[in-house]
Order: structure tokens, then C-alpha cells, then sequence
């Protein structure tokens, strides 16, 4: 009866599936090993997470572009089958404090619109957060633990019309 998105602000990327390995599918060590290289590689590259996220979200970005598709789809199947939609933005936590990603909250709140689908942004949820880390599933590892999953989701509960 209901279907709740989690969007992310990865979630438009293209990753490239040639460096898919069996290491980095099965071992959360080799994950945080790549994923700290590629930081360090960011940083001596002059690349940041910005404007990378920037090109990921240009109107002619092919993850942009699937991810509105896709989105779309799922809303038209809602709309044929009687499925309350709804589109939630999960923020990125690494930090809170100056957040920087809000362009993408705007982009994706406005895809919502254009599809009629109520959207529901997660970041005030984490409002009173002073270190990020608190809400992370262990250090390095900036994805919501426990903590931040019962913020998000009693945020989220008043906001669903689960009552008809």
C-alpha cells in the first residue's frame, strides 16, 4: 500500500563497473581502504565532492537522468496500482554543521514536484547534531547508525498518511 524512497545523494552516480571486484563485494575492510584512497586522491587532484556532485547533477548528467526516469516510473506504477509514494532525501552526514549538498535536496524536492509525489527532506532530522560522528555507523564510516535511523525515522512517521 505504501512505497517510501530513500534517496541519497549518490544515488545519481555512475559508478564504473569495471573496477567491480569480488574484494571490494565481500569485505567491508577493502571497501574503506578504496574509498580513503579515493579521498586522498580527491584531495591531491583538487577535486571535491562540490562539483562533483555539481556535474553528477547537471541537467544532461546520464545518472541524473536515469535516476528522474526511474523515479517517474515508480511514480506512473503508484499511480496505476493505488501505492501511496513517498520521496524522502537522506541527507549525507559527514557535516551537519555547514552542509553543503542542499542544491541537491532542491533538485531532487523539485523532480517531486513534477511528479506529484510528496517529498520528505531528512535533514532536519539531524537538527541539534554538533558532531556528525555521533549519528555514523563507526569511524570513517559516515552512514547512519542506529541513532541516526530513529532520528530519521521519527521525523519521517507524522509525515505518512498511514491511516487510510
Amino acid at each position: 500500500t505504501d512505497i517510501v524512497v530513500h534517496y541519497f545523494v549518490n544515488d545519481a552516480e555512475k559508478l564504473d563497473q569495471g573496477r567491480d571486484s569480488w574484494l571490494l563485494r565481500n569485505s567491508q575492510l577493502a571497501v574503506m581502504g578504496w574509498i580513503m584512497v579515493q579521498r586522498i586522491n580527491a584531495m591531491f587532484s583538487g577535486g571535491d565532492l562540490v562539483s562533483h556532485y555539481q556535474a553528477v547533477y547537471a541537467e544532461d548528467a546520464p545518472g541524473y537522468r536515469e535516476a528522474r526516469e526511474a523515479l517517474a516510473d515508480l511514480a506512473n506504477y503508484a499511480n496505476e496500482n493505488d501505492v501511496r509514494l513517498y520521496f524522502t532525501m537522506v541527507p549525507d552526514v559527514h557535516n551537519l554543521a555547514d552542509y553543503k549538498f542542499g542544491f541537491i535536496h532542491d533538485k531532487m524536492k523539485s523532480v517531486a514536484d513534477g511528479l506529484d509525489v510528496p517529498y520528505i527532506d531528512l535533514l532536519p532530522a539531524f537538527k541539534g547534531i554538533t558532531d556528525p560522528q555521533e549519528v555514523w555507523a563507526m569511524p570513517g564510516d559516515p552512514h547512519p547508525n542506529a541513532m541516526g535511523h530513529r532520528l530519521m525515522a521519527e521525523y519521517l512517521k507524522p509525515r505518512l498518511d498511514l491511516n487510510n
